[in-house]
């Protein structure tokens, strides 16, 4: 159900972008090519365990290490051969999937995290 309906939407997101999809004139036309380009950037860690974590040490220890894995996959390198790629094949169109904004702060602080670590986007 989820792919029909994303299938749905990803066509009526890109048919206005098909100069004379829905022009008579256009048949004697080739059509055009439309290039896109789609990556999933990978958040960097398993968030399983954060989730399963019933207890407050868990909970610390589980995040610690997803945080030390999201570290460990050096998105500032993978953003720059994503831009190089992105470059390279001149795309009219780029989807990201998990293009995450992680944000820390300092435990006894209150509230929500509003230092950025990594924008994905």
């Amino acid at each position: 159900m989820i792919r029909r309906w994303f299938t749905s939407v990803l066509g009526a997101l890109l048919l206005p972008l098909v100069p004379g999809s829905l022009t008579a004139a256009s048949a004697a036309e080739p059509p055009a090519t439309l290039r896109v380009l789609t990556r999933n950037l990978y958040l960097g860690a398993d968030l399983a365990p954060v989730l399963a974590a019933t207890t407050q040490e868990a909970l610390v220890g589980a995040v610690t290490t997803a945080y030390g894995n999201v570290r460990a996959t050096n998105f500032p390198e993978r953003a720059e051969a994503l831009a190089d790629e992105i470059a390279d094949s001149d795309p009219h169109l780029v989807g990201l999937q998990e293009a995450v904004l992680w944000r820390s702060q300092t435990p006894a602080n209150p509230g929500p995290a509003t230092d950025i670590e990594y924008d994905f986007l």
